[in-house]
């Protein structure tokens, strides 16, 4: 009577799953359409129009403005930067002044400031971060100059009061030099981690995850720069974010996998099979996981600043990415490259048989 009871209760949706007809492992040629179909649209936007770089990557200027919160500075504007609406009010009033100057697509971030002299010691300020409109050094120099001087006059610091720091001017040489170092950690990062899979689950899973890791990352490459997203420093680590989930979600399926194959469960069975039932033995996890996931990363992209969007929104690509290459992906890949492994079992087992009788 309990029984009957709980499973008039208890959510159907593993049992809905379990019982379904389709198959993961079957339709992988279908699967791979939309990824290929995604990447090379990414890649002829990303030849063409070119990834959406910040000045991280491209080189710029930066400036530190004093928010004045403790309003240590008399006559000055004073900016509560932790209210949203205050911090909008001193970006919109910087980024008028460097219009005056022909100069858009600044970016901003909360930080701190000592000015030793007037008595501030971790000051709230915002660094400005803005690509030059010019290359030689010497005019860059002094159109900064001029902007640290108009920014002074727009909150009513004095020249003499260090408010406004001038950070200097990041290279395209040093820039590029980013890029490359930046891109050759996710590489090792990738073989790293296919080290660790190969070590604990065998040289082909080992290369199954390598594919799966190549895969989110390209597609989420893609789908940024369709979508223009900015590509900055913190868009590279949104990236070593999406490695970590895509290894969590294949190291659950391939550790359910080592249990079948020790466990004898599905002697005898097709590579398709326990591919196809592996993947709706966990479905509800990795589905809860996602979402939990995307619900985080959502309310941090549109709670956040746009420092903090450029890490999140990201991250929610490469989420949906990595849910996607372990569902339908992975239990194909994984299927094609045991097949000729499982093949030979039975075979053995059979001559043993033989042998006994």
């Amino acid at each position: 009577m309990t029984s009957k009871t709980y499973k008039k209760t208890k959510f159907s949706f593993d049992e809905t799953i379990a019982n379904s007809k389709f198959n993961f492992a079957k339709n992988l040629k279908w699967f791979i359409i939309p990824s290929i179909t995604i990447f090379f649209v990414g890649l002829i936007l990303a030849c063409t129009l070119r990834f959406n770089f910040g000045i991280d990557f491209t080189g710029g200027s930066i400036m530190t403005v004093y928010a004045n919160d403790e309003e240590l500075i008399t006559d000055a504007q004073s900016f509560n930067i932790d209210d949203n609406a205050e911090f909008t009010q001193m970006q919109n009033q910087i980024e008028k002044v460097l219009e005056e100057f022909d100069i858009k697509g600044a970016s901003y971030q909360k930080t701190t400031i000592d000015i030793a002299e007037l008595g501030v010691y971790h000051g709230q300020a915002i660094v400005v971060k803005y690509q030059n409109s010019y290359d030689d050094a010497d005019k860059i120099a002094s159109i900064n100059s001029s902007i640290q001087a108009r920014i002074s006059e727009e909150f009513n610091f004095s020249a003499d009061q260090n408010a406004v720091l001038n950070g200097g001017i990041i290279t395209p040489s040093a820039s590029t030099e980013m890029v490359v170092n930046a891109f050759l950690a996710i590489f090792v990062t990738i073989i790293l981690i296919s080290i660790y899979i190969g070590l604990r689950f065998g040289l082909t899973s080992a290369f199954l995850a390598g594919l799966c890791l190549f895969h989110d990352i390209l597609i989420t490459s893609s789908l940024v720069a369709m979508l223009r997203f900015t590509v900055n420093f913190a868009f590279i680590a949104s990236l070593v974010v999406v490695m970590i989930y895509s290894t969590c979600n294949l190291i659950i399926i391939l550790s359910r996998l080592k249990e079948y194959q020790r466990s004898g469960r599905f002697d005898g069975e097709t590579n398709e099979n326990i591919a196809n039932t592996t993947i709706k033995e966990t479905l509800t996890t990795l589905i809860l996981s996602a979402v939990i996931g995307l619900i985080c990363m959502l309310l941090l992209g549109i709670i956040g600043v746009s420092d903090i969007r450029a890490f999140a929104f990201p991250i929610v690509i490469g989420v949906l990415s990595s849910f996607y290459s372990t569902i339908f992906l992975a239990p194909g890949l994984w299927s094609i490259a045991f097949k000729h492994k499982n093949k030979k079992q039975p075979a053995e087992s059979e001559k043993l048989q033989e042998k006994a009788s």
